[in-house]
């Protein structure tokens, strides 16, 4: 069976990137009409915290749970907490997924073409 997620090493892996769905939190069986799709999530296994761009809050519609302070690159920053679903491309999803909004910059690494 061919693995859908996307794999590029030089020498070692920098970041895994797959594609993804993220949709506003939702009760199983009830599929919400708004979704987002990225060729591009970047996972990073040893982060505390998720985040998400503040185009997808934005696409998404979505609604701050709370705010709180978070340290980023330059010091304090205070942000939206999103509840959201996540859809991974084995099938899988998993729901009521805390993350934060941010305003994230250019990511350093560019998306690897399917086959």
């Amino acid at each position: 069976m061919k693995s859908k997620y996307k794999k590029a090493f030089e020498s070692k892996a920098d970041a895994i990137i797959t594609d993804a769905y993220i949709f506003p939190n939702f009760k199983s069986g009830e599929l919400p009409n708004l979704k987002y799709y990225t060729p591009t999530a970047a996972w990073d296994t040893g982060a505390e915290h998720s985040s998400i761009s503040m185009e997808v809050v934005d696409a998404l519609q979505l609604k701050p749970k709370r705010q709180e302070s978070v340290m980023v690159l330059g010091g304090v920053q205070q942000v939206g907490i999103y509840e959201v679903a996540l859809g991974l491309p084995n099938g899988k999803l998993f729901h009521n997924v805390e993350v934060f909004g941010a305003e994230l910059e250019e990511l350093p690494w560019q998306p690897i073409p399917h086959p």
